[in-house]
C-alpha cells in the first residue's frame, strides 16, 4: 500500500505539467521546508483549542447553562476579531511577497502601518461592543436563564479581544517571513496562563475567590495580555527580520495601504459573510434548546481543534505561496500547495479515526449529562467525516490567500456560508425536523462545497496573476 502511495508524494510527480522555471528542490528539502512552517502553526492552533477544551471542561462542571453562556459569546467574539484576522491575512500575503522580493524595508513598513491601523479599528470596535453587549447577546439568541452570566463573561472576553487583535497582526507578519515558532510559543504561553487561572478563579482554589464563569472571562483576559506582550517583544530586537523600532515610517503610505486594502477588504468581506452565516447558524441551534446548544458547543469545540490544525497548514501554504511568487517561481508555489494537500489528507485520516472511535469518550470529558453525551456521540460521526473536506478547503484557500486572490474566496463564502448554510440549516432543523443533526448535516455540505470551489481555483492557476 505504502509503495503505491509514494510516487504521488514525490516532487517529480507533483511538478508534472507545471512549466518548471528553475532547479527543483529534493523531496526531503521540500517536505522539510513545508513542515518546518506548518507544524508550529498547526500545533499552535491545535494546542490553543486543546487548552480551550480544558477550559470548557471546567466550565462544563458548572452545568449546561454555564456551557451555553460561554458558547453564546463565541460568534460575537469572532465578529470582533474578524477585522484583525482580515488584516492579518493581508499582512501575511504582503510580507511573504516582500520577503520573496528581498525587501526588508517594505515588509517592516507593512507591519508598522498595519499595527497602527488595527489599534485604531479595534479601539472603535471595543467601545461599541461593550456599550451594546446585552443587545448583541440577545440578538445572538441568548436565553433569559443564562443572560446575566453571558453578559459578565462577554465583557471581559471582548476586552481580551482588543489585545488579541494586535497580537494577531504581529503574528501574521511572523508567518509571512516563516517565523511560525514565535507564533507557537507566544500563544502557548498566553493560553497556559489562561488555563491555570481558570482552575483557580472558576473553583476558588486557595486564596482566590470562587468566580465561576466570570473567573473564566478574567483568565481569558490575562492570557490574552500575556500573548500580546510576548508578540510585541518579539519584534523589538534589531537583529531580527521584523523590527518595529527601526527607521521605517509608521505613517500610512499609499502603496502599503492600497496593497493591504486590496487583499484585506476581500478577506474582511469573506469573514463578514462567514460570521453572518455562523451567527445565523448559531442562533438557530440556540433555538433548539439548552441541551442541544450545549451539545453543539462541545462538538464545535472538538471540531475546531482539528480545524485549527488545518489552519496551521493553511498558514504555511499562504507563506510559501507568497514567498515563491515573490521569487518569481510560480512552479514552486503550486508544488508546495500540492505538498500541503497530501499532508492534509494524512492528518485528516488520523483525525477521522480519533473522532469516530473515541466519540463517546470525548463527550464524557466535557459533560456528565447523559443526554448531552448520547447526542454528541452521534454528532461526532459527522465531525469525523468533515475532517477530510475541511482540511482540503483550508489548504487550497491558504494558497489563494498567500497569492492575494481573496476576492474569489469572498464570493464563494457569500454564496455558501452566508446564504446556503443558514437556509439549509433552517430547512433541516425545523421544517424537516432533524434538529441538531440537521445543523451538522448542513455544515458537512458547506465544507464540501468550499473544498470544491477552492480546489477548482487552485488548479485553474488564475491566482498566480494577482499583483501586490
Amino acid at each position: 500500500m505504502v509503495s503505491k502511495v509514494k510516487p504521488f508524494l514525490k516532487i517529480n510527480y507533483l511538478a508534472r505539467n507545471e512549466g518548471i522555471q528553475g532547479t527543483l528542490p529534493s523531496n526531503k528539502f521540500a517536505y522539510r521546508l513545508y513542515t518546518s512552517l506548518a507544524w508550529p502553526a498547526a500545533l499552535e492552533g491545535m494546542l490553543i483549542y486543546l487548552i480551550s477544551s480544558i477550559d470548557l471542561m471546567m466550565v462544563g462542571s458548572l452545568g449546561a447553562d454555564a456551557i451555553a453562556a460561554t458558547g453564546i459569546m463565541t460568534q460575537p467574539r469572532l465578529i470582533f476579531l474578524s477585522i484583525s484576522r482580515s488584516l492579518g491575512v493581508s499582512v501575511t500575503a504582503l510580507v511573504a511577497r516582500r520577503k520573496g522580493e528581498g525587501s526588508t524595508v517594505d515588509l517592516n513598513k507593512c507591519l508598522k502601518q498595519s499595527l497602527l491601523l488595527i489599534c485604531i479599528l479595534s479601539t472603535v470596535s471595543l467601545f461599541f461592543s461593550l456599550k451594546y453587549i446585552e443587545d448583541i447577546l440577545y440578538f445572538s439568541g441568548a436565553q433569559a436563564g443564562y443572560m446575566g452570566m453571558a453578559v459578565a463573561y462577554g465583557k471581559t472576553v471582548i476586552i481580551a479581544g482588543f489585545f488579541t487583535s494586535i497580537a494577531v497582526v504581529v503574528n501574521s507578519a511572523h508567518i509571512g517571513v516563516g517565523n511560525t515558532k514565535i507564533v507557537l510559543w507566544s500563544n502557548i504561553a498566553g493560553n497556559l496562563v489562561n488555563m491555570i487561572l481558570n482552575f483557580f478563579l472558576i473553583y476558588g482554589i486557595g486564596f482566590f475567590p470562587r468566580l465561576g464563569i466570570v473567573g473564566a472571562g478574567i483568565a481569558t483576559l490575562v492570557g490574552s495580555i500575556t500573548t500580546f506582550f510576548i508578540t510585541i517583544l518579539s519584534v523589538c530586537y534589531r537583529e531580527r527580520e521584523l523590527f518595529i523600532l527601526g527607521k521605517e515610517s509608521w505613517i500610512f503610505e499609499k502603496k502599503t495601504i492600497q496593497s493591504l486594502i486590496k487583499v484585506g477588504s476581500n478577506v474582511f468581506a469573506e469573514n463578514s459573510f462567514e460570521r453572518v452565516g455562523m451567527f445565523l447558524y448559531s442562533r438557530m441551534v440556540a433555538q433548539l434548546g439548552t441541551v442541544a446548544f450545549a451539545t453543539h458547543h462541545i462538538c464545535m469545540n472538538l471540531c475546531d481543534i482539528f480545524y485549527c490544525f488545518g489552519q496551521g497548514m493553511s498558514k504555511a501554504s499562504s507563506a510559501l505561496a507568497g514567498q515563491k511568487l515573490g521569487e518569481k517561481r510560480k512552479d514552486l508555489a503550486v508544488i508546495y500547495g500540492k505538498i500541503g494537500q497530501r499532508l492534509g489528507l494524512m492528518a485528516a485520516f488520523i483525525a477521522f479515526i480519533i473522532f469516530f472511535v473515541g466519540r463517546r469518550w470525548l463527550m464524557m470529558l466535557y459533560s456528565r449529562d447523559l443526554e448531552v453525551i448520547a447526542l454528541g456521540a452521534d454528532i461526532l460521526i459527522i465531525v469525523a467525516i468533515c475532517c477530510f473536506t475541511q482540511t482540503q478547503a483550508l489548504i487550497y484557500s491558504g494558497v489563494l490567500r498567500g497569492a492575494g486572490d481573496t476576492r474569489y474566496i469572498a464570493l464563494y463564502s457569500l454564496a455558501i456560508i452566508a446564504v446556503f448554510r443558514p437556509v439549509l440549516t433552517w430547512m433541516l432543523c425545523f421544517p424537516l425536523g432533524f434538529g441538531l443533526y440537521g445543523a451538522w448535516m448542513a455544515l458537512m455540505l458547506d465544507q464540501a462545497l468550499r473544498m470544491f470551489f477552492a480546489s477548482k481555483r487552485f488548479y485553474s492557476k488564475k491566482w498566480m496573476a494577482v499583483e501586490l
